[in-house]
């Protein structure tokens, strides 16, 4: 299914369209180690560096979060007034809320390849990537839908269909960014 994007006539490769949910985790910080395993390394971010890793929980099961430790250099977050909000439900394998390995390499697959398509381009930049009690969300700021639509479109084209759920809200503060990552601009 696609899903267009304003009046440019962009689609998005999604299941469905659903508004996004206020999800508010509690997020203990930790030693990460132990976790590392479980998290896709992003090949895109030029970066890499200033992403932080927190592991907290959400209904009693394990959750990972990534986050960028400060908006990307050289811009106006304002630029950017548009948040995306892309959520991957899925089922667990085990009781710990986590998807199993094949599906867990998919994701960071499917991470890679859009990630680096739409940060190359300087269009939109990954802030927040979640994982955990069976759902995987990645949040992204854009100037453009349209565009960021057709990039992501591109990117995942030889993926199969994705089950994937997308959302948008104007947030010209980025507030959901420095709400998540625990930081002031």
């Amino acid at each position: 299914m696609l899903i267009t994007s304003g009046s440019c006539g962009t689609a998005f490769r999604v299941a469905s369209l659903a508004p996004h949910p206020k999800r508010y985790v509690t997020i203990m910080f930790r030693l990460l180690c132990t976790f590392l395993f479980l998290l896709p390394q992003a090949v895109y971010a030029q970066e890499l560096l200033n992403w932080a890793r927190a592991i907290g929980s959400d209904e009693g099961k394990p959750v990972s979060i990534r986050f960028r430790e400060a908006p990307p250099k050289n811009i106006k977050i304002q630029d950017y007034p548009n948040l995306v909000i892309i959520r991957w439900d899925y089922v667990p394998e085990n009781d710990s809320g986590m998807p199993g390995t094949k599906l867990f390499e998919l994701m960071a697959d499917v991470e890679n390849a859009f990630a680096e398509k739409i940060e190359n381009k300087n269009n939109a930049f990954l802030t927040v990537s979640f994982l955990g009690n069976g759902v995987r969300e990645w949040q992204i700021y854009t100037k453009s839908t349209g565009v960021l639509a057709e990039d992501f479109n591109q990117a995942v084209s030889h993926f199969q269909e994705l089950p994937l759920e997308l959302a948008t809200e104007l947030d010209p503060n980025w507030e959901a960014y420095f709400a998540f990552a625990h930081i002031q601009e």
